[in-house]
């Protein structure tokens, strides 16, 4: 049982990284009238935010945009921050795992044993009732 759990959690995320995105990359088509942006050419944050016509109308999506926008260029500027607040969380949830403990099978507070008879087929029910009183270890 535990194998085919880590077989599955292994699976699950083999599929997640890797398969998922490829088959979005063959799915999703190009825009025709987009041009490709080359890596060179700098990016304006004024740029970026819809206005006009296209304007956001959801307030939640538009604060969303604002907050993004504003963030992304303070990111892009202290990479190693970002790394190290990545960590320090990283390290501060890994932490948790003593305080909150973790059991991928939870325990059976049943008291149930199980015993598989093996004999002759047409056995007398008295047999199998005395066999089943002296249980043996099998080799």
């Amino acid at each position: 049982m535990p194998t085919a759990v880590t077989l599955a959690l292994a699976t699950s995320l083999v599929v997640a990284q890797l398969f998922t995105p490829w088959i979005a990359t063959l799915v999703s088509k190009r825009q025709s009238d987009a041009a490709p942006i080359a890596d060179e050419v700098p990016w304006d944050k004024r740029e970026d935010r819809l206005v006009g016509t296209h304007e956001e109308r959801n307030p939640v999506l538009r604060a969303l945009r604002v907050a993004y926008t504003t963030a992304i260029p303070r990111v892009v500027r202290h990479p190693g921050r970002v790394i190290l607040a990545a960590l320090l969380l990283l390290g501060l949830s890994l932490s948790l795992f003593r305080v909150i403990g973790f059991q991928f099978f939870p325990k059976a507070n049943k008291p149930v044993l199980f015993v598989t008879l093996e004999l002759p087929k047409g056995t007398r029910v008295e047999r199998v009732s005395r066999s089943s009183s002296r249980p043996r270890r099998s080799s």
